[in-house]
């Protein structure tokens, strides 16, 4: 768990674009009462001894939701940035802490496949005519635990207020603002965000429509589609048996192995082999080729056969760990193959005076018929 705390920490540092101030380690310790079977977090801080002491404890990890804990660990390392704007005066009224629409928020947006998957729960909920304004985000002071379509809204929507050049000043001034005890509300967030006094809900809105509006050409292949395969590869069981109690970020594909012999396994793989088969619809030959590959490890690791029915003896452990190993390999070659052809592009369309649009579009379909002849495609 120290490793998952360390790349989360890594995580938030990237996101907010500042480092994490130090203040010692965060205690993270598991309890398993004899007494008590549900799972679940507490997170607490304050000062012993002049030094801050921060703590996570898991209660019953095995049953605990990974995502209240990366909410928990978030929140901590959030706080770190507030207490460190504080002066002696106020960190002796109240030690600093950030509003759980941030903390939480930001715990939601550091994971491809959350983010993913919280923009298709906030599109949907807005298109059936429930959409949050900024003055009902900034609301939630308090969240929770549990998932919540509220926290998937707060994920959002710490995407769009981190969404662009001043970052950093953005992050910089909420903190400095949550260390004087002062709140963030709609008018003040226009100040900092220059946008025109009364328009932020029309800003927060449109922003959201635009991260729907991704165009999808058939038979082609482009980052967004990469990274949405990527998100559904890591999209963990929330059946905390089939992840071993393993929090959000930490879990594998190939953390299935170790429980293939479960009778739960089924409608996990089930519904992931389903999630595949609608991403490579459409799309280009090589990227149908790299979901083959994850398909036909689904496959094997359910015991049924590629052409159908059910394999006489389950495969080996060490040729289900090849199979794995082949796709993410043949993924890798394809990520590679898209940012050699993007900077190739990219380094074109710079020397071009006009039309770079007209031309990326044609040699883009240069380069498929070359690869294709070379046999170059994994």
């Amino acid at each position: 768990m120290a490793m998952w705390a360390d790349d989360v920490a890594r995580r938030v540092q990237e996101r907010l674009g500042l480092p994490i101030p130090d203040a010692g380690v965060v205690h993270i310790t598991a309890r398993r009462p004899a007494t008590e079977s549900k799972g679940y977090v507490i997170k607490a801080q304050g000062w012993v001894d002049r030094r801050l002491v921060q703590k996570m404890i898991v209660v019953n990890p095995t049953g605990a939701d990974g995502e209240d804990m990366l909410e928990a660990v978030c929140w901590l390392l959030c706080n770190r940035y507030v207490i460190a704007r504080q002066s002696a005066e106020e960190l002796a009224g109240e030690l600093g802490a950030t509003p759980d629409w941030f903390a939480v928020g930001l715990a939601q947006s550091l994971f491809p496949f959350l983010r993913a998957r919280n923009g298709r729960r906030v599109h949907d909920r807005w298109a059936r005519g429930h959409a949050m304004s900024v003055a009902s985000v900034l609301e939630k002071v308090y969240l929770p635990e549990g998932r919540w379509s509220d926290k998937y809204a707060c994920g959002v929507f710490v995407d769009w207020i981190l969404d662009g050049r001043e970052r950093q000043a953005t992050v910089q001034g909420l903190m400095t603002q949550w260390a004087a005890g002062g709140r963030v509300n709609g008018p003040w967030l226009e100040g900092l965000q220059g946008i025109s006094a009364g328009d932020i809900d029309t800003a927060w809105f449109d922003w959201v429509e635009r991260q729907s509006l991704i165009e999808r050409d058939p038979g082609t292949t482009s980052v967004e589609h990469l990274e949405q395969l990527a998100a559904t590869l890591a999209q963990a069981p929330e059946d905390a048996g089939l992840r071993g109690g393993k929090p959000v970020g930490a879990w594998r594909l190939a953390d299935l192995i170790p429980v293939r012999t479960s009778g739960r396994l089924s409608s996990f793989t089930g519904g992931l082999h389903v999630s595949l088969g609608r991403l490579a619809a459409g799309r280009s030959v090589e990227f149908r080729e790299v979901v083959q590959r994850y398909e036909a490890f689904l496959l094997a690791l359910a015991g049924h056969a590629e052409e159908g029915g059910t394999l006489n003896k389950p495969v080996p452990d060490s040729e289900l760990a090849e199979l794995l190993t082949a796709a993410d390999e043949a993924f890798a070659r394809l990520k590679q193959q898209m940012r050699l052809r993007d900077h190739y592009l990219d380094e074109v369309e710079s020397r071009l005076a006009a039309g770079p649009d007209v031309f990326r579009a044609r040699a883009t379909a240069y380069l498929d018929r070359v690869e294709e002849r070379a046999g170059t495609r994994p």
